[in-house]
């Protein structure tokens, strides 16, 4: 049996570089590294890193130093572990805000959504109200993915990994770094 193409073993490369930068850049305060993270842990390090590793329009930002707000719904344990992450940090020059939202109402000037699962009843709806809008819509629960989220955190052999569906994201005036995509388990390039 040969060696995989070398196209494969360069993605693999890729997926473990980015792989490395999402998990050693922001351990929460006060864990140490032989710890073992809950899930909401590693999900609000994957959260904070993705946001490295995406770009949004200028327009979405009302001024150069706005924050980038996160708005966490139906999962306090993950806005307290992000929001910890986040402490003192900055993303692309722009301090990152941690929020909890619990209606529609309340999505205007986010430029990240996390639903969690418990919000699966009235995803579809949250999902619509923000369609087109520049912000990244993340879950953790396959069936809110399937209402439109564009990533998906799924749980494979005991490790956090990320799904991500290109369509919403090209609808959202955003761009995803290819390193990103690289890293996902699976990414869905069709129209959902």
């Amino acid at each position: 049996m040969g060696r995989p193409p070398l196209a494969v073993r360069w993605r693999r490369c890729l997926a473990l570089v980015l792989a490395a930068a999402l998990w050693g850049l922001a351990l929460p305060a006060g864990v140490a590294a032989r710890e073992a993270l809950s899930q909401s842990q590693v999900e609000a390090v994957y959260l904070f890193k993705f946001a490295s590793f995406v770009t949004w329009p200028e327009s979405a930002f009302t001024a150069p130093t706005s924050a980038l707000v996160v708005g966490v719904l139906e999962d306090p344990a993950l806005a307290q572990a992000l929001a910890q992450v986040a402490e003192g940090k900055e993303v692309g020059g722009r301090p990152l805000q941690v929020r909890m939202v619990h209606s529609a109402e309340e999505l205007e000037s986010l430029h990240v959504l996390f639903i969690g699962a418990d919000a699966r009843s009235h995803a579809a709806a949250l999902i619509a109200a923000v369609e087109g809008r520049p912000v990244l819509t993340v879950s953790n629960d396959p069936a809110v993915h399937a209402r439109g989220t564009m990533v998906n955190f799924v749980v494979v052999d005991q490790r956090v990994r990320f799904d991500i569906a290109v369509a919403p994201v090209r609808r959202s005036r955003l761009h995803m770094s290819a390193l990103m995509m690289t890293a996902a388990r699976e990414v869905a390039r069709a129209e959902q």
